[in-house]
């Protein structure tokens, strides 16, 4: 699940930030793996650490597409994960899930970042 072809080769660290993002989530999934599963390997604690790796994917700068796309990858796997072992819960999170990424979409198309200005996101929808 945590590869490292997006941030090594043979061996060698190609993209420091990509490799450190994965650390970090490997040592996420590890302390997840090492809980009492009754309670952290079900569907709801399933989702509360694909929220937890989301909560990191949303901590990458977008400028940094290898560890966002090395980190939305595990994001993604323990999503289909759910969706395979809970196919009712899942259906019940997709309604979420496409107003959060609707959301992100949104703040995305006119700059809404941490360091964004009101003037800036003013000023592209006056653009339109």
């Amino acid at each position: 699940m945590l590869s490292q072809n997006k941030t090594s080769f043979k061996g060698k660290v190609v993209n420091q930030r990509a490799a450190d993002e994965l650390a970090t989530v490997r040592n996420i999934v590890e302390d997840w793996k090492a809980q009492n599963p009754a309670d952290f390997h079900t569907p709801e604690g399933l989702d509360a650490l694909k929220q937890r790796i989301g909560d990191v994917l949303e901590g990458i700068p977008f400028e940094q597409k290898q560890a966002r796309a090395a980190v939305g990858n595990v994001y993604n796997s323990i999503k289909s994960e759910i969706t395979k072992q809970a196919p009712t819960y899942a259906n019940v999170m997709k309604d979420y899930s496409e107003a959060s990424e609707l959301i992100k979409e949104i703040e995305r198309a006119l700059s809404l970042g941490k360091k964004a200005s009101a003037d800036t996101a003013t000023r592209k929808l006056q653009s339109l």
